[in-house]
């Protein structure tokens, strides 16, 4: 598993025996663990009691109260121990025939029969990704403030694998970052120069200092690398606060049309998060092209591929800011557990080791 700059914690929590969400990111100051009634459900093969999982009472209550803001799964002013925020669903407009309408969260979904893939036990997953990113996004200003912040240093002109008229680097990079980026070595030696002629002339008696203004903090720019539906990607698009965008990429041309016709159908039913929603960019092509040819110029990383994540590690760890956060879910649980060591070693490169626990 790759890590990100200065790892200090690891959170990995299965509410599902196939369903396993780990993220890291720089903090020591957030620790979250499963609790032990959790861990006495997963010994004894049980779940959450949520649609889709099987009983497991016990431990869905000891997870509403310690993952309470992330649970009831609507906004960030309860996530940070505000009033509840509810969404009114009542006077959404009618979808259109032959849709049925999904809602999570403050999102909607039109979904056709299996026309585009929804994974409704999920629902954990995406309530637990927000809570991760809310928490980041709280370090993320804390580094901001106190100068701690790195630097994100990418490939630059010739070396550089963004396109100019790339579609996404608009919206992932400031104008001064995308003219760096495709500056040439001699306009970047001539920039030096003219920069150390500056500094040369200045007098010697002048010891005032020019205060360089902060930049303010940039919206937080997000990868959701398989978007299907685009439902996860409309939640943080609505749920969060501070977003710039959110690219939900899906290389099945068909999900490319439903994250369209979601978006749109989610303005309609939220007139007053209509700026929120359009956030959201669609983006059809595969998630490893995206990463590789967007070196550093997402904040958050969200994979949740069927199966096994480990093809797409390389890219991701690639397209991640410094100190950003990765999120990987891993679906195939039985495998990493060790119930097939041949399928480990093609897919991971290694061999489990099974114990009782």
């Amino acid at each position: 598993r790759e890590r990100l700059s200065r790892p200090t914690l690891s959170l990995a929590f299965a509410p599902r025996a196939t369903h396993t969400r780990e993220a890291y990111f720089t903090t020591p100051s957030f620790v979250a663990r499963a609790s032990p009634a959790h861990d006495r459900s997963a010994r004894t093969g049980g779940a959450f009691d949520r649609p889709g999982c099987g009983g497991g009472a016990a431990t869905a209550r000891t997870f509403a109260s310690t993952y309470a803001p992330c649970a009831r799964g609507l906004g960030a002013d309860d996530a940070r121990g505000g009033d509840r925020t509810t969404v009114d669903m009542s006077r959404d407009p009618p979808p259109p025939e032959g849709f049925d309408v999904v809602r999570e969260g403050a999102a909607r979904a039109l979904q056709r029969a299996n026309d585009v893939f929804y994974n409704k036990p999920q629902v954990v997953n995406r309530d637990l990704s927000l809570a991760m990113i809310r928490e980041y996004q709280r370090v993320r200003a804390e580094e901001h403030a106190n100068g701690t912040a790195k630097r994100n240093r990418r490939a630059r002109g010739a070396a550089c694998m963004t396109a100019k008229d790339d579609v996404l680097v608009g919206a992932l990079t400031s104008e001064a970052e995308r003219e760096a980026l495709f500056r040439t070595a001699e306009e970047h030696g001539a920039i030096k120069d003219a920069e150390a002629a500056a500094a040369a002339t200045t007098t010697d008696g002048d010891d005032a200092t020019v205060e360089v203004a902060k930049e303010p903090l940039r919206g937080l720019t997000i990868l959701e690398g398989m978007s299907a539906t685009g439902l996860r990607a409309l939640r943080y698009a609505q749920e969060l606060d501070d977003v710039g965008c959110v690219v939900a990429n899906d290389l099945d041309p068909k999900a490319a049309e439903a994250i369209e016709r979601n978006k749109a159908y989610n303005m309609a039913c939220s007139p007053h998060l209509e700026e929120k929603i359009s956030k959201v960019i669609p983006h059809n092509q595969d998630v490893r092209m995206v990463c590789m040819t967007h070196e550093k110029m997402f904040d958050v990383v969200d994979l949740d591929p069927y199966g096994s994540p480990s093809t797409l590690l390389d890219g991701a760890v690639q397209t991640v800011k410094e100190g950003g956060l990765l999120l990987v879910t891993a679906t195939d649980m039985a495998v990493l557990c060790g119930n097939n060591g041949e399928v480990a070693w093609a897919k991971y490169g290694s061999y489990p080791l099974r114990a009782k626990y």
